[in-house]
Formats: structure tokens, C-alpha cells, sequence
């Protein structure tokens, strides 16, 4: 069941508009920690399809009579049937900002409302969670959906290990969704389909955990018990910088030997998490069983599912139990339809930028920001490397020889520049001392222009044209509704705008097009002679010598629901070879 409301409604405790009673498809794709969308399709021109437009809200059941908030943000329409994709009513934070917030020292209740506080527009939604600790964090210049469960250090899901339940208004975290009803899948029994993905790009089975200040253990680096079942070791560095020694700090560890063993069990931990291990992800096609009538009694509570649960199975040769990370369940039929499981991705990411992907396009702070993190990134991820140093220069080479190093950092008086073909160059990217700077691509915060070359010349270009521009709109402000002919050409086409229509032509064709209020004509031909009328038809009688092409959308007034509204009829299309033509 699914009802419809108009996009400022407060009070859902009704029908609202009313049933979408009519729908061809409905179906809800829940992630943990990440989407949760509602796509349908529905018959256009029937009840309730007019009110299918962006903004407004669906309340639908997804599951166990659970009636969930979802907000209309695209819409795709053909001849019959009408496209919609909905996200949560959670995704209205995503249009909100916080300029900037630090809640200190908090529970999750507590940090959590002490955000929603501070953004910019006010909001109803609140914080639940039993979750114990405290934590801290400071967020500038970001939407709440980003602070909460976005692809950062210090999102809410982070800071507090935690997962995500979005009950309309409620945000509720908790450590685990979902539980294990000890449900075991079978070939043949409830799998239908299924697809099984394994990536192994992501495994690392030595690490070299370093600490804050550069801090390493005596031994470098920590092995995973699973690092003799590969080919070869595959190593990497892990940045741990909460782990610190300092004897007299009150947030660090007080002896070396207490830091060391911290880098170590954090190490471990990775390995437990598994990062020795390939990314297994099952999707499945299933039958759920506790939904159909011959095992409802019996299976009811063994069969059922839901987001969050552990399922075990024998598959492909592969025993294993893992969790539901991703469901896809059918509205109309109250079943899921497929599943998948294996690791919990974070796609909050993939979910924000249905959101605000164009505007982040050429937000200049986005930008800017994000070429500081990934300069950041660059500099501090560094491994390897040598330095050489003569009386007068001082390389950073990739080999211990300035006879065979390709990638080089060079410095001296004349200036510091990057060459990635030896120390002879030539240096792609440089500052010398006469001021000047070389580089492909710059990312700056603010630049003075007043010295930059040509700039004069191009505000004055702009100027120029902005007022020519405006010049043009007061012409058009001027006519409009009073223009009796407008002639002009543009190229090769010529066009006259009169009260007559608007007629648009080449040299040869007179009248290769025409627009009024009575239809459009499109017309190719080797020589025409059109009669037009004013009995509503548009065209009396059509004089075609050769061969002639015409297009034909003819506008017809009519009523709807008591309403003056405008239907539009084909009439021809691809004539050809008539002479003497009536319509």
C-alpha cells in the first residue's frame, strides 16, 4: 500500500492525496549504512499520476506493516508509464549545511542532536541510540548526511563503530542491525539464482603500522597468520595516528613498550577485520519462503530475513555465514525478491551524488579542499626514496644513483623543480628564483588579478558583450506582447516572427517550417505551394510538384475534468510523391 502527499506536508497520520492503487512496479533497495531508495512505475494519465512529480512524498510499506517516508527526486516519463526514484525522507539533510560544529565530548544521542542544532535551515529530525562512550569531532562547512554516515574519518558511523537505522524522522544508531535466525540457504530449495564475486585488491598481509610522530615498532612490520596461503607477501603502511608516546601527554602512552604493543593489537585487529582476506559479495535471486502459502505455517519464523541478518550456506564449494548487507523487497508482493551478502560498503557517496553532484561541480571550496586532501594524501602515503647531497644542490631521487634516477627532486639557489627523465631533465614542474612558476595544473584559494596578463582586456571583452547581452533582453522585454514582425537570418536559415507564427526557412525552401497556435509544419520538398486557412486545420490545400517530406503536429483544444487543456495530434507524416494533396 502506498499513498501520495504533496511536498510541505507535515501530518502523515492520513491517506493524504491518495492510494497509488494503480502501480505497474514498486520495489525498495535497502543497504546497510548506505542507499535506500524507492523506484516504481506507474501508468500515466490515470489516477494519481499527476501528483507523481519531484518533491512529493510516497509513505510505503517496506515490510512487517513498516511505512517509511520516501521523497520523489527524479522522474522519467514515456508514452505509457511514468519512471520515479524516491529517496528516504532521511536524504532531506542532504540539502542542508553546517557552517561549523564541534560537539565535544557527547554520547551518540547527545552528538547527534547537537548537529541537527546547528544546521543552517531548521529540521524535525531527532537522535536515538543506546550506545555507550563518548566522542568528539569538528565539522566545517559540510551537509549533516556527510557528518553523519559520509566517507570520512569522522562521520557518527566512524567515531562511534556503529550502524544506521533510518525510521522516517528517527535516526536511530546501533551496533548491529538485523540478528541470526540460524537460516541456511539451499540450491533448489529457496536460491533461484545466485552470483558469487570475489576480490582479492584489496588484501594486505603485511603491514608496516605507524604510529603519530613517524612512531615504528622494532620489527617494522606485523604478519597476518594467513600469509603463507599466497603467492607472495602483500604488504602495505597502516597510519595509526591515535597510537602516540609521550611521557608526560594525558592522551598518549607513557613508555614505548606500551606504544609498541598498541601498534601491534591495532594490527590485529585489521587482520580480524579482515584485511588478509578477499572481499566475498553473494548475490542471490531467492524464495522467501515464510511469504508462500505451503510453508507459511511451519517456516514462518526459520525462513525470514531481513537487512542485518546472518544466513549460512554451502555455495560453489564455499562454506560460509555472513550477513545481508543489501535487500531488494517487492511493495507489491510483500516478499524479497534478492539479496546480497558479504562486507558492509559504504555508499553513502554513491546516494550523495544523485544529490548534489552538480553543484559540487564548480563549487570552488570543493574544489580547493579537496586538492589539499589529495596533496595530503600524496606527500604522507610516500614510501622509499633517497637523498643525495653535494656542496651546492640536494636531490630526492627514486634509485641511490643520480646516474640511473628518473623520478628527481632537485634543489638549489635557482630553485626547487620535479623532473621525471633524470636529474637533466626537464623539470615539469618548478619555482625559481626569478619569481616564476611552472605546472600543469594550479589550485588555488585566492589570486590577485590585477596582475595578471591580459585580464584587463578580457573584463573589458565581457563588459562589453554582458551589455550587449542586456541590450538584446531590453529589445525583447520591450516587444513582448506587443511584436507585430521580427525578421532576421542567422547563417543560412532565415526566420520571420510575426502574430502570423514564427517561420523558419533557407534561401532555396520559403517555408521549410512553421509554428502558430494551431499546430506545427515541417516541410522538405523540391517545390510547394501551401494554402492556409483559418478554419482551425491550419493548411486548406497543399499544390506538391516532385517530392515532398511533411511533418504535421496539429494542436486541438478540449476538456478535462471541466478544464480547457490543449491535446496534440499527429496527422501526417512522410509523404511523398503527391500533387494535389486536401487535409
Amino acid at each position: 500500500m502506498m499513498n501520495i502527499y504533496l511536498a510541505n506536508c507535515s501530518d502523515f497520520n492520513n491517506n493524504g492525496l491518495g492510494f497509488l492503487k494503480d502501480c505497474l512496479s514498486a520495489t525498495i533497495t535497502h543497504e546497510i549504512n548506505g542507499t535506500y531508495e524507492l523506484n516504481l512505475e506507474y501508468p500515466l494519465n490515470t489516477n494519481m499520476s499527476d501528483y507523481l512529480v519531484e518533491d512529493n512524498i510516497i509513505k510505503c510499506n517496506v515490510g512487517n506493516n513498516n511505512y517509511q517516508l520516501f521523497r520523489i527526486k527524479y522522474i522519467q516519463k514515456t508514452f505509457q508509464k511514468i519512471k520515479v526514484n524516491a529517496l528516504h525522507i532521511f536524504y532531506d539533510l542532504s540539502f542542508n549545511f553546517v557552517e561549523d560544529c564541534y560537539p565535544n565530548n557527547l554520547d551518540a544521542v547527545s552528538f547527534g542532536n547537537w548537529l541537527l542544532s546547528k544546521t543552517i535551515v531548521s529540521n524535525n529530525f531527532n537522535f536515538i541510540s543506546s550506545l555507550s562512550g563518548t566522542k568528539s569531532a569538528r565539522y566545517v562547512r559540510r551537509n549533516p548526511v556527510e557528518c553523519i554516515m559520509g566517507n570520512i574519518d569522522n562521520s557518527m558511523l566512524s567515531l562511534f563503530n556503529a550502524e544506521i537505522i533510518r525510521d522516517n524522522f528517527d535516526i536511530k544508531l546501533v551496533d548491529r542491525i538485523g540478528s541470526d535466525n540460524n537460516v541456511k540457504l539451499f540450491i533448489g530449495k529457496n536460491i533461484k539464482e545466485i552470483n558469487i564475486s570475489i576480490d582479492s585488491s584489496s588484501i594486505f598481509t603485511k603491514v608496516m603500522p605507524v604510529g603519530y610522530d613517524g612512531l615504528l615498532l622494532p620489527e617494522k612490520y606485523i604478519e597476518s597468520p594467513l600469509i603463507d596461503s599466497y603467492i607472495f607477501p602483500k604488504v602495505c603502511k597502516y597510519t595509526f595516528d591515535n597510537i602516540k608516546y609521550d611521557e608526560t601527554a594525558e592522551d598518549a602512552y607513557h613508555t614505548l613498550d606500551e606504544a609498541y604493543e598498541a601498534l601491534r593489537s591495532a594490527c590485529e585487529e585489521l587482520f580480524d577485520k579482515g584485511l588478509d582476506k578477499p572481499t566475498i559479495n553473494v548475490k542471490i535471486d531467492w524464495i522467501e519462503l515464510s511469504k508462500t502459502k505451503e510453508y507459511y505455517e511451519k517456516y514462518y519464523h526459520l525462513e525470514k530475513i531481513e537487512l542485518g541478518d546472518t544466513i549460512h550456506t554451502d555455495l560453489l564449494g564455499l562454506s560460509y555465514s555472513a550477513r545481508i548487507t543489501k535487500t531488494i523487497y517487492n511493495v507489491l508482493t510483500d516478499k524479497i525478491d534478492s539479496f546480497e551478502v558479504g562486507s558492509i560498503k559504504n555508499t553513502i557517496n554513491t546516494t550523495l551524488n544523485l544529490v548534489k553532484e552538480e553543484t559540487a561541480k564548480n563549487n570552488p571550496t570543493d574544489i580547493l579542499s579537496k586538492a589539499r586532501q589529495d596533496a595530503t594524501n600524496l606527500i604522507t602515503s610516500a614510501m622509499g626514496g633517497y637523498v643525495y647531497k653535494t656542496q651546492n644542490e640536494l636531490f630526492i631521487m627514486d634509485t641511490n644513483d643520480i646516474n640511473t634516477a628518473q623520478k628527481v627532486w632537485r634543489w638549489n639557489l635557482n630553485g626547487l623543480g620535479y623532473s621525471s627523465n633524470g636529474i637533466n631533465g626537464t623539470y615539469q614542474t618548478a619555482i625559481t628564483q626569478d619569481g616564476s612558476i611552472v605546472a600543469d595544473f594550479i589550485t588555488t584559494g585566492k589570486i590577485n588579478t590585477s596582475l595578471i596578463e591580459g585580464y584587463g582586456q578580457l573584463l573589458v571583452s565581457v563588459s562589453e558583450t554582458t551589455g550587449q547581452i542586456k541590450d538584446m533582453q531590453t529589445s525583447l522585454d520591450t516587444a513582448n506582447g506587443t511584436i507585430q514582425t521580427l525578421e532576421g537570418k542567422i547563417s543560412e536559415m532565415n526566420f520571420n516572427f510575426s502574430t502570423e507564427g514564427l517561420k523558419v526557412s533557407n534561401s532555396q525552401e520559403p517555408n521549410n517550417s512553421l509554428l502558430d497556435n494551431k499546430g506545427i509544419r515541417v516541410y522538405n520538398y523540391d517545390k510547394l505551394n501551401a494554402i492556409f486557412n483559418n478554419k482551425g486545420s491550419g493548411i486548406d490545400k497543399l499544390i506538391v510538384t516532385g517530392t515532398a517530406q511533411i511533418g504535421y503536429l496539429k494542436f486541438m483544444k478540449s476538456t478535462k475534468d471541466g478544464e480547457r487543456v490543449t491535446k496534440i495530434f499527429h496527422l501526417k507524416e512522410l509523404i511523398e510523391d503527391l500533387e494535389d494533396l486536401e487535409v
